[in-house]
């Protein structure tokens, strides 16, 4: 008991004289011309470093396969596809092998036949037979017969000219028209070669709606944030700088850039994209989203007032950098089958320039 006793003495009296050492450091602080030793001059500048707030994104932006996620997890994307392709989709759904899934993505983006022997090393790991008897992957019939001799190399089209007697053209193309006109029906084993159920590519490409239904439902929950400059700006965190006329547009820490007028910091712009200062002044901030190959981009115009004027979205392009023209007061964007969204950015007015000759986006919109 006497010991019990003794051992709270001490804990309080430790506690005592911790608790006093304390009160005495806060009393006593060292201060340099009004503000404590470990203040920062960090604080007597404008903030680099605020934080840009991400809207809450889904999973699907995040994993590897998206179209297996969705198949799995995504009940509304079956209202996206054609009914005949529900089956072949439910199926897909079911494979939950990472080698197969890696398997068909890559396989998407090839149109050709694969030989059993020799396959690479992403198909050796897949149980082949096993996908050909679910129609994720298929055998070529007769019907595909050009297409399957075009998927061979010329020595092996040689190989069956030598067969049958044919002597062998100087191209590939007329080799393959000698061989169609041939019995070489006769000589392929057509159980030997395979290639991704081409009713899989039009799931994708139906995917490829929904994706961009769920990119334009992203883009939508994000906020442009702009705050005015209260403080100087640390000359340190100031990096790369747009200038047009009166105006510049200068990158400030991580997130942010400074929009200034007459060398006026005016205001800060957080975000985690591009933003492009225009000749008249305004800023275009451009903002992406992504699901697999499905891009989508929303182009916001900001005028001195911080308003933002309008905003536009586009998709389905191959180059994220919109483009100011020289001598317009337009701004563009490739996209695919080289042709070009365009912003006419004083009277705010897009268009969709089809391009079908490939020519130069000058040729197009006149000088």
């Amino acid at each position: 008991m006497e010991l019990l006793i003794f051992i709270i003495m001490v804990v309080a009296a430790i506690h005592f004289f911790s608790k006093s050492k304390r009160k005495k450091k806060l009393e006593y602080q060292i201060t340099i011309n009004g503000k404590p030793v470990d203040y920062s001059l960090d604080e007597d500048y404008e903030d680099p470093w605020e934080s840009v707030e991400e809207s809450t994104r889904d999973k699907i932006f995040e994993v590897e396969y998206p179209l297996f996620y969705a198949l799995k997890n995504k009940k509304e994307l079956f209202d996206y596809l054609s009914s005949d392709l529900h089956e072949l989709a439910k199926l897909l759904s079911y494979k939950k092998s990472e080698n197969v899934q890696n398997a068909v993505h890559s396989m998407l983006y090839q149109d050709s036949f694969k030989k059993m022997k020799g396959l690479p090393q992403y198909l050796q790991i897949v149980p082949i037979k096993s996908l050909i008897s679910d129609q994720i992957f298929v055998n070529p019939s007769e019907s595909d017969l050009p297409e399957l001799l075009n998927s061979m190399t010329m020595d092996i089209l040689k190989g069956y000219c030598s067969e049958l007697d044919i002597k062998p053209a100087r191209s590939k193309k007329e080799t393959i028209e000698k061989l169609i006109d041939s019995p070489i029906s006769t000589k392929i084993e057509y159980n030997h070669y395979f290639r991704l159920n081409p009713k899989i590519k039009e799931i994708n490409e139906q995917f490829g709606n929904y994706c961009q239904v769920l990119n334009a439902k992203q883009l939508d929950k994000g906020e442009i944030r702009m705050k005015n400059i209260s403080k100087p700006l640390d000359p340190e965190n100031l990096s790369s700088k747009q200038e047009k006329g009166k105006y510049t547009v200068q990158e400030y820490g991580y997130n942010s850039v400074i929009y200034s007028k007459y060398d006026k910091p005016l205001f800060k712009i957080m975000l985690n994209e591009d933003a492009l200062l225009l000749r008249n002044g305004k800023i275009l901030v451009s903002e992406n989203c992504r699901i697999d190959d499905w891009t989508a981009m929303r182009v916001s115009i900001i005028d001195e007032n911080q308003k933002i004027l309008d905003q536009f979205k586009i998709k389905d392009f191959n180059n994220y950098e919109v483009v100011e023209l020289d001598n317009n007061p337009i701004v563009f964007l490739n996209l695919l089958n080289n042709n070009y969204w365009t912003l006419n950015y004083e009277t705010l007015e897009e268009k969709y320039i089809d391009n079908p000759d490939n020519l130069d986006i000058y040729s197009l919109v006149g000088d």
